[in-house]
C-alpha cells in the first residue's frame, strides 16, 4: 500500500471534517442535533477523538509485533465513549481531538508494512 498516499487522503478528509466542525457555533457545540439518539458536535468530535486514540494503540501493537487481532465490541465502547466525553470540557475535547489524529498519524507512519489489518485502524 502507498502510505504516502493513504496520509494525504487522511489529511483531505480531516481537513474537510475540521472545517464542518469549525461551521458549528460555539453556543450549539452542546446542542444535541446531529443525530435522532441525542449526539451534539462535541460528542462527534469526541467519538473521532476515542477512535483514533484507539487507533494509535491498536497500530503501535501492529508496528511492535504484538498486537492479537480480536474484534472490539464496537458498541461498548462507543457507548463508554459518549458517557465519557459528555462529562469532559469542551477544549478538553478539542484538545483531545487533535492530539488522537497526531497519535494515530506517527503511529501509522510507523509502520514498516501496512497490511489490510494496519489499514483498517
Amino acid at each position: 500500500m502507498d502510505v504516502a498516499g493513504l496520509l494525504a487522503e487522511e489529511e483531505r478528509r480531516w481537513l474537510e471534517l475540521t472545517e464542518v466542525f469549525g461551521d458549528v457555533p460555539p453556543e450549539r457545540f452542546d446542542e444535541p442535533s446531529v443525530t435522532d439518539e441525542g449526539w451534539s458536535p462535541k460528542d462527534v468530535m469526541y467519538h473521532v477523538a476515542a477512535w483514533a486514540e484507539e487507533a494509535s494503540t491498536v497500530l503501535g501493537r501492529i508496528a511492535a509485533g504484538t498486537h492479537r487481532e480480536s474484534d472490539p465490541d464496537t458498541q461498548a465502547l462507543n457507548e463508554e465513549w459518549f458517557e465519557e466525553g459528555r462529562g469532559l470540557e469542551d477544549d478538553i475535547v478539542r484538545i483531545r481531538f487533535a492530539k488522537g489524529r497526531v497519535a494515530m498519524r506517527q503511529a501509522f507512519s510507523r509502520l514498516a508494512d501496512v497490511d489490510a489489518n494496519a489499514w483498517e485502524w
